[in-house]
C-alpha cells in the first residue's frame, strides 16, 4: 500500500477515536476536537510530503545528436495559435430569450429592463 493509502487510513482511525471519545467520554470532547483538527493538519502536511513525482510520459528524446552523430538541429517553435476575432455579441434578454435589437431598452416580450453590454 502506498503512503496517501496508510495516511487516508491512519485519518480514518484517527477519526473514529475523536467520534468515540465524544460519544463514550463527553468531558474530553474538547480536547478530541482539538486532537483531530492538529491530526488533520499534519496530515495534510504529511500528504504533501509523500505525493511522490510525477511519471514521465511518452518516450525519451534520443541521446545522440543529428544524423551521422552530428549536432542536434534545434527544434523549430510551433507557431503562436492566433487570436481569432469574437464575433458580435447578439443581444437578448436574459429573462425570455428574445433577440433584441442594439438599443432596446425593455424587452418588447416579457418587459423587462434590458442593460445594454456595449
Amino acid at each position: 500500500m502506498n503512503g496517501r493509502g496508510l495516511l487516508s487510513l491512519a485519518n480514518l482511525a484517527v477519526a473514529a477515536g475523536a467520534l468515540f471519545v465524544w460519544l463514550r467520554y463527553p468531558q474530553y470532547a474538547f480536547y478530541a476536537l482539538y486532537l483531530l483538527f492538529g491530526w488533520f493538519i499534519v496530515s495534510f502536511t504529511l500528504s504533501w510530503s509523500v505525493r511522490g513525482t510525477p511519471a514521465a510520459s511518452g518516450p525519451a528524446p534520443p541521446a545522440t545528436g543529428g544524423p551521422a552523430g552530428g549536432p542536434a538541429a534545434a527544434p523549430k517553435p510551433s507557431p503562436a495559435p492566433r487570436a481569432s476575432p469574437e464575433p458580435p455579441a447578439t443581444p437578448f434578454c436574459i429573462f425570455c430569450g428574445t433577440y433584441l435589437s442594439e438599443r432596446t431598452g425593455l424587452c418588447p416580450a416579457c418587459g423587462h429592463r434590458v442593460v445594454s453590454l456595449s
